[in-house]
């Protein structure tokens, strides 16, 4: 006896709006950052915003605001908003969704200067292991599951 299982893995995936890994505003102009969950059967139970590698989520600041909601079958989308922006608002933004790898992208807040003067760098996003892993063990349950009823 023969039993044929078709598993349809689903990764979600995190990304920042327009793909663009930095951004370039003027003093006192609003940093909108929107990160887009896609392929999430479930909307992210929580999803963290990080400003060089520190959680900004629940500061006490009024200049800030965080939102995440269910976009269409298998997407959320989360939005960090910053009220007049200033050089130190510069930085690594990083949305770390709870279902997703996260993503990251660099903000440079300009005192006039030109974005062609600074030099550019890289940015980064966090490995795919955790997805892997958990597919890993979603086929190993299933094939246990599919084992088990064949021995009945």
């Amino acid at each position: 006896m023969s039993l044929f299982v078709h598993l349809r893995v689903l990764v979600a995936r995190a990304e920042v709006e327009s793909g663009v890994g930095q951004r370039f505003l003027k003093t006192g102009s609003t940093i909108n950052l929107t990160c887009i969950i896609t392929q999430s059967p479930e909307p992210p139970v929580f999803v963290f915003w990080y400003h060089n590698n520190r959680m900004i989520n629940y500061d006490d600041t009024a200049k800030s605001e965080t939102m995440v909601r269910r976009a269409g079958r298998n997407a959320a989308i989360s939005r960090l908003i910053i009220q007049d922006a200033e050089p130190a608002d510069s930085g690594n933004y990083t949305c770390g969704p709870s279902n997703a790898d996260a993503v990251t992208v660099t903000v440079f807040v300009l005192n006039g200067e030109k974005p062609a003067a600074i030099q550019r760098g890289t940015t980064a996003s966090l490995s795919g292991a955790a997805a892997l892993s958990s597919a890993c063990s979603c086929i190993f349950l299933l094939a246990l599951v599919a084992s088990s009823q064949l021995k009945r």
